[in-house]
């Protein structure tokens, strides 16, 4: 699998269950099926910030572990 098919595939997790995972879960969710992509969670993370399309919840409970939404399109 590719870096940008990876990166959908975080997005999707993360829309599929805006706001309540952290890094961990998508982490668990994905690296199964793709454990060729384990070094790319974060960098693919880190892009869809980025890129505006996914921004970290600011009351997140675990400290270390912020929990990802995404942005609305009108934002």
């Amino acid at each position: 699998m590719d870096f940008v098919e990876f990166k959908e595939l975080v997005f999707e997790a993360i829309a599929q269950n805006d706001g309540r995972w952290t890094w961990y879960q998508l982490d668990r969710r994905l690296m199964g099926a793709n454990p060729e992509m384990t070094t790319s969670l974060m960098p693919a993370i880190n892009e869809l910030i980025r890129d505006r399309r996914i921004r970290v919840m600011p009351d997140s409970p675990i400290p270390g572990q912020p929990r990802y939404e995404v942005v609305p399109t009108n934002s």
